[in-house]
Protein backbone atom coordinates (compact mmCIF):
# COMPACT_ATOMS: atom_id res chain seq x y z
CA UNK A 1 0.00 0.00 0.00
CA UNK A 2 1.40 3.40 -0.94
CA UNK A 3 1.90 5.75 1.97
CA UNK A 4 0.28 9.17 2.01
CA UNK A 5 0.32 12.29 4.15
CA UNK A 6 -2.41 13.37 6.53
CA UNK A 7 -2.48 17.15 6.54
CA UNK A 8 -4.17 19.59 8.91
CA UNK A 9 -3.92 17.12 11.79
CA UNK A 10 -0.50 15.51 11.41
CA UNK A 11 2.01 14.23 8.89
CA UNK A 12 2.60 10.50 8.97
CA UNK A 13 5.88 10.28 10.84
CA UNK A 14 6.84 7.06 9.12
CA UNK A 15 6.84 8.59 5.64
CA UNK A 16 10.53 8.76 4.81
CA UNK A 17 11.72 9.61 1.33
CA UNK A 18 13.45 6.70 -0.33
CA UNK A 19 16.60 7.32 -2.31
CA UNK A 20 15.95 8.32 -5.90
CA UNK A 21 19.34 6.93 -6.93
CA UNK A 22 21.96 4.86 -5.07
CA UNK A 23 24.36 7.75 -4.54
CA UNK A 24 21.87 9.99 -2.69
CA UNK A 25 20.67 9.69 0.89
CA UNK A 26 17.54 10.56 2.86
CA UNK A 27 17.66 13.04 5.73
CA UNK A 28 15.16 14.20 8.35
CA UNK A 29 15.63 17.60 10.00
CA UNK A 30 13.64 18.09 13.22
CA UNK A 31 13.19 21.47 14.95
CA UNK A 32 11.43 21.61 18.31
CA UNK A 33 12.05 25.15 19.56
CA UNK A 34 10.70 27.46 16.88
CA UNK A 35 7.27 28.97 16.13
CA UNK A 36 5.79 27.15 19.15
CA UNK A 37 5.38 24.00 17.07
CA UNK A 38 7.21 20.92 15.82
CA UNK A 39 8.83 21.39 12.40
CA UNK A 40 10.10 18.53 10.28
CA UNK A 41 11.81 18.45 6.88
CA UNK A 42 12.28 15.19 4.99
CA UNK A 43 14.69 15.59 2.11
CA UNK A 44 16.87 13.77 -0.42
CA UNK A 45 20.48 14.91 -0.73
CA UNK A 46 20.32 15.15 -4.53
CA UNK A 47 19.77 18.50 -6.26
CA UNK A 48 19.54 19.65 -9.85
CA UNK A 49 20.34 23.12 -11.15
CA UNK A 50 20.74 24.32 -14.73
CA UNK A 51 20.63 20.72 -15.91
CA UNK A 52 23.45 19.55 -13.65
CA UNK A 53 22.91 17.13 -10.76
CA UNK A 54 24.74 17.29 -7.44
CA UNK A 55 24.63 14.99 -4.44
CA UNK A 56 25.39 16.80 -1.18
CA UNK A 57 27.65 15.16 1.37
CA UNK A 58 26.63 14.49 4.96
CA UNK A 59 28.64 17.53 6.12
CA UNK A 60 26.95 19.72 3.53
CA UNK A 61 23.50 18.46 4.56
CA UNK A 62 24.34 19.33 8.17
CA UNK A 63 25.21 22.86 7.03
CA UNK A 64 21.83 23.10 5.27
CA UNK A 65 20.07 21.82 8.39
CA UNK A 66 21.76 24.54 10.45
CA UNK A 67 20.97 27.24 7.88
CA UNK A 68 17.29 26.27 7.85
CA UNK A 69 17.23 26.25 11.64
CA UNK A 70 18.69 29.76 11.62
CA UNK A 71 15.80 30.98 9.43
CA UNK A 72 13.16 29.56 11.75
CA UNK A 73 15.07 30.78 14.81
CA UNK A 74 15.29 34.35 13.52
CA UNK A 75 11.58 34.65 12.72
CA UNK A 76 10.66 32.96 15.97
CA UNK A 77 12.62 35.57 17.94
CA UNK A 78 11.45 38.52 15.84
CA UNK A 79 7.76 37.62 15.66
CA UNK A 80 7.00 36.37 19.16
CA UNK A 81 4.68 38.53 21.23
CA UNK A 82 5.17 36.46 24.40
CA UNK A 83 8.71 37.28 25.47
CA UNK A 84 11.38 39.96 25.02
CA UNK A 85 14.53 39.43 23.02
CA UNK A 86 17.23 37.47 24.75
CA UNK A 87 20.18 39.41 26.11
CA UNK A 88 22.56 39.75 24.32
CA UNK A 89 20.75 39.71 20.99
CA UNK A 90 21.56 40.73 17.44
CA UNK A 91 18.11 42.18 16.75
CA UNK A 92 16.83 45.68 17.43
CA UNK A 93 13.23 44.96 18.48
CA UNK A 94 10.73 42.12 18.34
CA UNK A 95 6.93 42.12 18.39
CA UNK A 96 6.85 41.80 22.18
CA UNK A 97 8.94 44.95 22.66
CA UNK A 98 7.09 46.87 19.94
CA UNK A 99 3.79 46.17 21.68
CA UNK A 100 5.23 47.65 24.88
CA UNK A 101 6.21 50.91 23.13
CA UNK A 102 3.09 52.22 21.45
CA UNK A 103 3.26 55.59 19.72
CA UNK A 104 7.07 55.42 19.63
CA UNK A 105 9.05 55.44 16.39
CA UNK A 106 11.30 52.39 16.66
CA UNK A 107 14.10 51.21 14.44
CA UNK A 108 13.65 47.57 13.49
CA UNK A 109 15.52 45.01 11.42
CA UNK A 110 14.88 44.78 7.70
CA UNK A 111 13.59 41.20 8.07
CA UNK A 112 10.87 42.20 10.54
CA UNK A 113 10.01 45.30 8.50
CA UNK A 114 9.48 43.19 5.38
CA UNK A 115 7.31 40.68 7.24
CA UNK A 116 5.03 43.38 8.71
CA UNK A 117 4.87 45.19 5.37
CA UNK A 118 3.77 41.93 3.75
CA UNK A 119 1.07 41.51 6.40
CA UNK A 120 -0.18 45.05 5.73
CA UNK A 121 -0.37 44.32 1.99
CA UNK A 122 -2.54 41.28 2.72
CA UNK A 123 -4.79 43.41 4.93
CA UNK A 124 -5.56 45.54 1.87
CA UNK A 125 -5.88 42.48 -0.38
CA UNK A 126 -8.44 40.86 1.95
CA UNK A 127 -10.51 44.01 2.47
CA UNK A 128 -9.47 44.14 6.13
CA UNK A 129 -10.24 40.51 7.01
CA UNK A 130 -6.55 39.93 7.77
CA UNK A 131 -5.35 42.35 10.42
CA UNK A 132 -2.31 41.71 12.62
CA UNK A 133 -3.14 44.64 14.93
CA UNK A 134 -6.06 42.91 16.71
CA UNK A 135 -3.90 40.95 19.14
CA UNK A 136 -5.80 42.20 22.19
CA UNK A 137 -8.97 40.48 20.99
CA UNK A 138 -7.05 37.31 20.21
CA UNK A 139 -5.65 37.34 23.77
CA UNK A 140 -9.15 37.57 25.24
CA UNK A 141 -10.49 34.53 23.43
CA UNK A 142 -7.30 32.55 24.01
CA UNK A 143 -7.57 33.27 27.72
CA UNK A 144 -10.87 31.43 28.09
CA UNK A 145 -9.27 28.36 26.52
CA UNK A 146 -6.99 28.08 29.55
CA UNK A 147 -9.71 28.31 32.20
CA UNK A 148 -10.06 24.55 32.57
CA UNK A 149 -6.36 23.67 32.37
CA UNK A 150 -5.17 26.38 34.74
CA UNK A 151 -7.18 24.87 37.59
CA UNK A 152 -5.89 21.30 37.16
CA UNK A 153 -4.17 19.87 40.23
CA UNK A 154 -2.59 16.61 41.35
CA UNK A 155 -5.12 13.71 41.69
CA UNK A 156 -7.61 15.36 39.31
CA UNK A 157 -9.25 13.10 36.75
CA UNK A 158 -8.69 14.11 33.13
CA UNK A 159 -10.06 12.83 29.87
CA UNK A 160 -7.34 12.83 27.21
CA UNK A 161 -8.77 13.08 23.70
CA UNK A 162 -5.31 13.42 22.11
CA UNK A 163 -1.86 14.74 22.92
CA UNK A 164 1.48 15.40 21.23
CA UNK A 165 4.34 13.07 22.02
CA UNK A 166 8.02 14.07 22.19
CA UNK A 167 8.32 13.78 18.40
CA UNK A 168 5.46 16.21 17.85
CA UNK A 169 3.05 13.57 16.55
CA UNK A 170 -0.62 13.65 17.55
CA UNK A 171 -1.57 10.53 19.52
CA UNK A 172 -5.27 9.70 19.96
CA UNK A 173 -6.09 8.32 23.41
CA UNK A 174 -9.76 8.87 24.30
CA UNK A 175 -9.03 7.66 27.83
CA UNK A 176 -9.39 8.71 31.46
CA UNK A 177 -6.29 9.37 33.56
CA UNK A 178 -5.19 10.70 36.93
CA UNK A 179 -2.76 13.60 37.36
CA UNK A 180 0.31 12.33 39.20
CA UNK A 181 2.52 15.43 38.95
CA UNK A 182 2.68 18.88 37.35
CA UNK A 183 5.81 20.59 36.00
CA UNK A 184 6.63 23.70 33.97
CA UNK A 185 8.94 23.65 30.95
CA UNK A 186 11.36 26.35 29.78
CA UNK A 187 8.58 28.04 27.78
CA UNK A 188 6.49 28.33 30.96
CA UNK A 189 4.01 25.73 29.71
CA UNK A 190 2.37 23.32 32.15
CA UNK A 191 3.20 19.64 31.69
CA UNK A 192 0.93 17.08 33.37
CA UNK A 193 2.11 13.53 34.04
CA UNK A 194 -1.01 11.39 33.65
CA UNK A 195 -1.42 7.80 34.80
CA UNK A 196 -3.70 5.76 32.55
CA UNK A 197 -4.70 2.12 32.99
CA UNK A 198 -1.88 0.84 30.79
CA UNK A 199 0.78 3.57 30.76
CA UNK A 200 1.94 6.93 32.05
CA UNK A 201 2.13 9.84 29.62
CA UNK A 202 3.05 13.53 29.65
CA UNK A 203 0.51 15.98 28.23
CA UNK A 204 0.60 19.76 27.91
CA UNK A 205 -2.02 22.34 28.74
CA UNK A 206 -2.65 23.02 25.04
CA UNK A 207 -3.24 19.35 24.22
CA UNK A 208 -6.83 18.20 23.76
CA UNK A 209 -7.60 17.34 27.38
CA UNK A 210 -10.53 17.96 29.67
CA UNK A 211 -10.89 18.16 33.43
CA UNK A 212 -13.61 15.74 34.44
CA UNK A 213 -14.45 16.73 38.01
CA UNK A 214 -18.20 17.15 37.46
CA UNK A 215 -20.03 19.67 39.61
CA UNK A 216 -23.61 20.88 39.76
CA UNK A 217 -24.15 23.69 37.29
CA UNK A 218 -21.39 22.58 34.88
CA UNK A 219 -22.32 22.76 31.20
CA UNK A 220 -21.77 19.72 28.96
CA UNK A 221 -22.46 19.39 25.26
CA UNK A 222 -23.68 15.87 24.51
CA UNK A 223 -23.12 14.57 20.99
CA UNK A 224 -24.79 11.20 21.52
CA UNK A 225 -25.52 8.55 24.13
CA UNK A 226 -25.94 4.79 23.95
CA UNK A 227 -29.32 3.29 24.75
CA UNK A 228 -28.06 0.04 26.19
CA UNK A 229 -24.89 -1.70 25.04
CA UNK A 230 -22.21 0.37 23.29
CA UNK A 231 -23.11 -0.55 19.72
CA UNK A 232 -23.73 1.61 16.64
CA UNK A 233 -27.38 0.58 16.48
CA UNK A 234 -27.89 1.85 20.06
CA UNK A 235 -26.52 5.33 19.37
CA UNK A 236 -28.98 8.13 20.16
CA UNK A 237 -28.12 11.59 18.81
CA UNK A 238 -28.50 14.43 21.32
CA UNK A 239 -26.49 17.45 20.05
CA UNK A 240 -27.59 19.65 22.94
CA UNK A 241 -26.05 21.42 25.90
CA UNK A 242 -27.09 20.18 29.32
CA UNK A 243 -26.58 21.46 32.86
CA UNK A 244 -25.31 19.04 35.52
CA UNK A 245 -28.03 18.45 38.12
CA UNK A 246 -26.67 15.35 39.88
CA UNK A 247 -23.47 13.28 40.00
CA UNK A 248 -23.41 9.59 40.97
CA UNK A 249 -20.07 8.46 42.43
CA UNK A 250 -18.24 5.21 43.04
CA UNK A 251 -14.68 4.54 44.26
CA UNK A 252 -11.59 3.28 42.44
CA UNK A 253 -8.94 0.79 43.62
CA UNK A 254 -7.26 3.57 45.64
CA UNK A 255 -10.59 4.26 47.37
CA UNK A 256 -10.77 7.60 45.52
CA UNK A 257 -14.16 8.86 44.27
CA UNK A 258 -14.85 8.43 40.56
CA UNK A 259 -17.81 9.55 38.51
CA UNK A 260 -20.10 6.72 37.43
CA UNK A 261 -23.04 8.63 35.95
CA UNK A 262 -24.11 12.26 35.52
CA UNK A 263 -27.60 13.67 35.18
CA UNK A 264 -28.06 16.60 32.79
CA UNK A 265 -30.98 18.98 32.40
CA UNK A 266 -31.48 19.64 28.66
CA UNK A 267 -34.35 22.05 29.26
CA UNK A 268 -37.05 19.88 27.71
CA UNK A 269 -35.91 16.68 29.43
CA UNK A 270 -33.30 15.15 31.72
CA UNK A 271 -30.80 12.54 30.52
CA UNK A 272 -28.11 10.43 32.17
CA UNK A 273 -24.64 10.10 30.67
CA UNK A 274 -21.77 7.78 31.54
CA UNK A 275 -18.22 7.10 30.34
CA UNK A 276 -19.39 5.33 27.17
CA UNK A 277 -21.32 8.35 25.92
CA UNK A 278 -19.80 11.15 23.85
CA UNK A 279 -19.81 14.59 25.43
CA UNK A 280 -17.55 17.55 26.08
CA UNK A 281 -17.44 20.17 28.79
CA UNK A 282 -18.39 23.72 27.86
CA UNK A 283 -17.18 26.96 29.35
CA UNK A 284 -19.52 28.72 31.76
CA UNK A 285 -22.00 31.37 30.73
CA UNK A 286 -20.02 33.77 32.90
CA UNK A 287 -16.75 33.13 31.03
CA UNK A 288 -18.43 33.44 27.66
CA UNK A 289 -20.13 36.70 28.63
CA UNK A 290 -16.83 38.05 29.93
CA UNK A 291 -14.98 37.31 26.67
CA UNK A 292 -17.78 38.80 24.60
CA UNK A 293 -18.04 41.96 26.66
CA UNK A 294 -14.27 42.46 26.83
CA UNK A 295 -13.82 42.13 23.08
CA UNK A 296 -16.77 44.43 22.35
CA UNK A 297 -15.12 47.26 24.29
CA UNK A 298 -12.11 47.25 21.96
CA UNK A 299 -11.93 49.96 19.30
CA UNK A 300 -9.80 48.98 16.30
CA UNK A 301 -10.81 51.95 14.17
CA UNK A 302 -7.76 53.92 15.31
CA UNK A 303 -5.27 51.07 14.88
CA UNK A 304 -2.41 51.98 12.59
CA UNK A 305 0.97 50.45 11.82
CA UNK A 306 3.24 53.12 10.33
CA UNK A 307 6.25 51.76 8.43
CA UNK A 308 9.01 54.09 7.24
CA UNK A 309 12.42 53.84 5.57
CA UNK A 310 14.98 56.59 6.18
CA UNK A 311 18.61 56.47 5.11
CA UNK A 312 18.38 52.72 4.58
CA UNK A 313 17.09 52.23 8.11
CA UNK A 314 13.68 50.74 8.90
CA UNK A 315 11.15 52.08 11.39
CA UNK A 316 7.77 51.19 12.84
CA UNK A 317 5.25 53.15 14.91
CA UNK A 318 2.31 51.31 16.43
CA UNK A 319 -0.69 53.60 16.97
CA UNK A 320 -4.05 53.02 18.60
CA UNK A 321 -4.99 52.49 22.24
CA UNK A 322 -6.28 48.97 21.52
CA UNK A 323 -3.62 48.02 18.99
CA UNK A 324 -1.45 44.97 19.64
CA UNK A 325 0.46 43.16 16.90
CA UNK A 326 0.08 39.38 16.67
CA UNK A 327 1.92 37.72 13.78
CA UNK A 328 0.82 34.19 14.68
CA UNK A 329 -1.26 33.89 11.52
CA UNK A 330 1.59 34.68 9.12
CA UNK A 331 5.08 34.34 10.60
CA UNK A 332 5.27 30.53 10.44
CA UNK A 333 4.15 30.42 6.82
CA UNK A 334 6.42 33.34 5.94
CA UNK A 335 9.47 31.59 7.42
CA UNK A 336 8.46 28.32 5.75
CA UNK A 337 8.35 30.10 2.39
CA UNK A 338 11.89 31.40 2.95
CA UNK A 339 13.04 27.85 3.72
CA UNK A 340 11.39 26.65 0.51
CA UNK A 341 13.20 29.40 -1.44
CA UNK A 342 16.48 28.35 0.18
CA UNK A 343 15.98 24.73 -0.93
CA UNK A 344 14.74 25.75 -4.37
CA UNK A 345 17.74 28.01 -4.97
CA UNK A 346 20.03 25.07 -4.23
CA UNK A 347 18.09 22.86 -6.62
CA UNK A 348 16.61 20.34 -4.18
CA UNK A 349 13.81 18.33 -5.78
CA UNK A 350 12.58 15.69 -3.36
CA UNK A 351 11.42 17.02 0.02
CA UNK A 352 8.53 17.83 2.30
CA UNK A 353 8.42 20.68 4.84
CA UNK A 354 5.94 20.27 7.68
CA UNK A 355 5.68 23.39 9.83
CA UNK A 356 3.40 22.26 12.61
CA UNK A 357 0.02 20.77 11.83
CA UNK A 358 -1.30 23.40 9.46
CA UNK A 359 1.34 24.41 6.92
CA UNK A 360 3.33 22.23 4.57
CA UNK A 361 5.36 22.73 1.39
CA UNK A 362 5.99 19.78 -0.89
CA UNK A 363 8.55 19.11 -3.57
CA UNK A 364 8.34 15.77 -5.35
CA UNK A 365 7.72 12.34 -3.86
CA UNK A 366 10.24 9.61 -4.71
CA UNK A 367 7.77 6.93 -3.61
CA UNK A 368 5.53 7.62 -6.62
CA UNK A 369 7.84 7.73 -9.66
CA UNK A 370 5.23 6.05 -11.86
CA UNK A 371 2.56 8.58 -10.88
CA UNK A 372 4.44 11.79 -11.57
CA UNK A 373 6.15 11.98 -8.15
CA UNK A 374 2.99 13.31 -6.52
CA UNK A 375 2.00 13.27 -2.87
CA UNK A 376 -1.39 12.01 -1.73
CA UNK A 377 -2.27 14.42 1.08
CA UNK A 378 -5.05 13.51 3.48
CA UNK A 379 -7.16 16.38 4.82
CA UNK A 380 -7.83 15.91 8.53
CA UNK A 381 -11.42 15.38 9.62
CA UNK A 382 -12.10 18.41 11.87
CA UNK A 383 -15.30 16.90 13.26
CA UNK A 384 -13.77 13.66 14.49
CA UNK A 385 -15.51 13.28 17.83
CA UNK A 386 -14.30 9.78 18.79
CA UNK A 387 -11.33 7.65 17.81
CA UNK A 388 -13.44 5.24 15.73
CA UNK A 389 -14.35 8.00 13.25
CA UNK A 390 -12.19 8.55 10.12
CA UNK A 391 -8.95 10.53 10.43
CA UNK A 392 -9.59 12.29 7.14
CA UNK A 393 -12.51 13.50 5.06
CA UNK A 394 -10.67 13.38 1.73
CA UNK A 395 -7.34 13.74 0.02
CA UNK A 396 -5.65 15.75 -2.69
CA UNK A 397 -2.90 14.79 -5.14
CA UNK A 398 -0.19 17.44 -5.48
CA UNK A 399 3.51 18.19 -5.88
CA UNK A 400 5.70 21.29 -5.97
CA UNK A 401 3.19 23.32 -3.99
CA UNK A 402 2.17 24.58 -0.56
CA UNK A 403 -0.89 23.70 1.51
CA UNK A 404 -2.23 25.59 4.52
CA UNK A 405 -5.28 24.94 6.68
CA UNK A 406 -6.99 27.24 9.16
CA UNK A 407 -9.39 25.42 11.45
CA UNK A 408 -11.25 25.32 14.74
CA UNK A 409 -10.52 21.75 15.78
CA UNK A 410 -7.21 21.87 17.66
CA UNK A 411 -7.56 24.74 20.13
CA UNK A 412 -11.09 25.66 21.11
CA UNK A 413 -13.68 25.72 23.86
CA UNK A 414 -17.35 24.89 23.50
CA UNK A 415 -20.33 27.09 24.29
CA UNK A 416 -23.84 26.10 23.22
CA UNK A 417 -22.24 23.52 20.98
CA UNK A 418 -20.18 26.07 19.03
CA UNK A 419 -16.39 26.03 18.99
CA UNK A 420 -14.76 29.26 20.10
CA UNK A 421 -11.21 29.34 18.80
CA UNK A 422 -8.35 31.78 18.18
CA UNK A 423 -9.19 32.89 14.61
CA UNK A 424 -11.09 36.16 14.93
CA UNK A 425 -12.92 38.42 12.56
CA UNK A 426 -11.46 41.95 12.80
CA UNK A 427 -15.00 43.26 12.30
CA UNK A 428 -16.93 41.25 14.91
CA UNK A 429 -13.89 40.77 17.22
CA UNK A 430 -14.92 37.18 17.93
CA UNK A 431 -14.59 33.70 16.39
CA UNK A 432 -17.08 33.13 13.58
CA UNK A 433 -19.04 29.95 12.97
CA UNK A 434 -19.04 29.44 9.21
CA UNK A 435 -16.51 26.63 8.72
CA UNK A 436 -14.56 23.98 10.57
CA UNK A 437 -11.59 24.24 8.21
CA UNK A 438 -10.50 26.23 5.18
CA UNK A 439 -7.61 24.68 3.20
CA UNK A 440 -5.65 26.59 0.56
CA UNK A 441 -3.28 25.23 -2.07
CA UNK A 442 -0.83 27.59 -3.77
CA UNK A 443 2.76 28.63 -4.23
CA UNK A 444 3.56 31.04 -1.37
CA UNK A 445 3.34 29.57 2.13
CA UNK A 446 3.30 33.00 3.78
CA UNK A 447 0.46 34.22 1.59
CA UNK A 448 -1.48 31.00 2.14
CA UNK A 449 -1.04 31.26 5.91
CA UNK A 450 -2.54 34.75 5.99
CA UNK A 451 -5.24 34.16 3.38
CA UNK A 452 -6.57 31.02 5.05
CA UNK A 453 -6.97 33.06 8.24
CA UNK A 454 -8.79 35.85 6.41
CA UNK A 455 -11.09 33.54 4.46
CA UNK A 456 -11.97 31.61 7.61
CA UNK A 457 -13.75 34.68 9.02
CA UNK A 458 -15.54 35.60 5.78
CA UNK A 459 -19.21 34.63 5.38
CA UNK A 460 -19.63 32.17 2.49
CA UNK A 461 -20.99 34.76 0.07
CA UNK A 462 -18.15 37.18 0.91
CA UNK A 463 -15.54 34.45 0.43
CA UNK A 464 -17.01 33.44 -2.91
CA UNK A 465 -17.10 37.03 -4.15
CA UNK A 466 -13.48 37.49 -3.04
CA UNK A 467 -12.45 34.32 -4.87
CA UNK A 468 -14.19 35.52 -8.02
CA UNK A 469 -11.89 38.55 -7.93
CA UNK A 470 -8.62 36.99 -6.81
CA UNK A 471 -8.50 33.20 -7.19
CA UNK A 472 -7.09 33.17 -10.72
CA UNK A 473 -4.61 35.99 -10.08
CA UNK A 474 -3.02 34.20 -7.12
CA UNK A 475 -3.48 30.65 -8.51
CA UNK A 476 -5.38 29.54 -5.40
CA UNK A 477 -7.22 26.27 -4.84
CA UNK A 478 -9.67 26.20 -1.92
CA UNK A 479 -11.47 23.46 0.00
CA UNK A 480 -13.76 24.37 2.88
CA UNK A 481 -15.36 22.04 5.43
CA UNK A 482 -18.51 23.85 6.53
CA UNK A 483 -20.19 24.03 9.91
CA UNK A 484 -23.05 21.91 8.60
CA UNK A 485 -20.48 19.20 7.72
CA UNK A 486 -20.77 19.72 3.96
CA UNK A 487 -17.70 20.28 1.79
CA UNK A 488 -17.28 22.94 -0.90
CA UNK A 489 -14.40 22.98 -3.36
CA UNK A 490 -13.07 25.83 -5.50
CA UNK A 491 -10.53 23.93 -7.59
CA UNK A 492 -9.14 24.38 -11.08
CA UNK A 493 -6.28 21.87 -11.37
CA UNK A 494 -6.04 20.01 -8.05
CA UNK A 495 -7.58 16.54 -7.89
CA UNK A 496 -9.66 16.03 -4.72
CA UNK A 497 -11.21 12.75 -3.58
CA UNK A 498 -13.78 12.84 -0.80
CA UNK A 499 -13.89 9.83 1.53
Amino acid sequence: MKKWLVFGLFLLSGLLLTACKPSSSSYVFNYYDYMDTFIQIQIESVAEKQGRKKVFSADEMKQHEDAIGAIFSMYHELSTNFEPLKDPNAYLENIFSINQKQNQKLQIDRELYDLIAFAEEIKVLTDGYFDVSIGKAVDIWKSIMTVETESIKVDDYLFIFSYRNSSGNVIDKNAFGVVESIATNLSNQKIYTIRLDDETIDVMANDHIQRMNFQRGDRYYVYYVYDGEKKPENKVLINQTGIVTAVHLNVDVRNQPIVEQVELDLGDRTITIDKNDVYQKEITQENYNWALSQSETLDFSQNEIVLEVENQKYYITLKGEDAKIDLGAISKGYATQLVYEYLNDLGFIYYSISSGTSSIVLGQNTQRPNEGYIYAVGLANPYRIVITEPNTYGRIFVKDTGITTSGNYEQFVLFNGHRYHHILSPFTKKPMQYYHTVSLIGHDAGLLDALSTALFSMPPEVMEEWLDRHQEEYALEVIRFNQNLTIDTFLTTTVFEEN
